[in-house]
């Protein structure tokens, strides 16, 4: 007995991994590390380098995922003429009739937009 139907298969949305979920972490590693540098930077023994260049190496890890999860994202697809981005919201603030919103919304493009500028 098969309780997927053609239908069913057709519409189900393509599973999103664990890096591309996470996308948000890619620019915010740096600007934690930007903010603790300025902070105790001058205390540390190599005056805050140590941070930066570490939290560089956690947002190229974090991009490359990203991009080796798209790219297997891409290849589920197989006869897909359009693959969905990956979109997330979350409601900041709410005032009166309007609702003020911050998301990612992680496409091909942005995928190498941010391993390149990661790299």
């Amino acid at each position: 007995m098969n309780l997927l139907s053609a239908e069913a298969e057709v519409l189900a949305p393509l599973a999103t991994g664990w890096f591309l979920e996470h996308a948000w972490l890619i620019p915010v590693v740096p600007a934690i590390a930007f903010a603790l540098i300025i902070l105790i930077g001058k205390r540390l023994p190599m005056k805050g380098s140590e941070l930066g260049v570490a939290s560089m190496l956690a947002s190229l890890v974090l991009s490359a995922g990203a991009a080796y999860q798209w790219i297997q994202r891409v290849n589920s697809a197989s006869e897909e003429q359009f693959v969905e981005p990956v979109i997330k919201s979350w409601s900041w603030w709410r005032s009166g009739g309007f609702d003020f919103g911050i998301g990612q919304h992680i496409d091909g493009l942005a995928v190498v937009v941010l391993f390149v500028v990661a790299f």
